[in-house]
């Protein structure tokens, strides 16, 4: 099973047991604007690009590992 991309994580209190969740179906991958923080334990694979630019986040997500 190829890695679920999630776009965006949204700030901890509010988003951590989403990504929590997810992680215990299927391996994630994420895109984002920062560096991974409280974010590392849920994630396989981290991308870095601005969320609001649609070009950005299409060539960012086609440079994570597929798997």
């Amino acid at each position: 099973m190829g890695a679920l991309l999630v776009v965006g994580s949204g700030y901890q209190p509010y988003r951590e047991y989403i990504l929590e969740a997810l992680a215990r179906s299927a391996p994630l991958a994420l895109l984002q604007e920062a560096p991974l923080t409280w974010q590392a334990p849920y994630v396989r694979d981290i991308g870095c690009a601005s969320t609001t630019d649609v070009q950005a986040v299409l060539a960012a997500a086609h440079e994570l590992d597929p798997i």
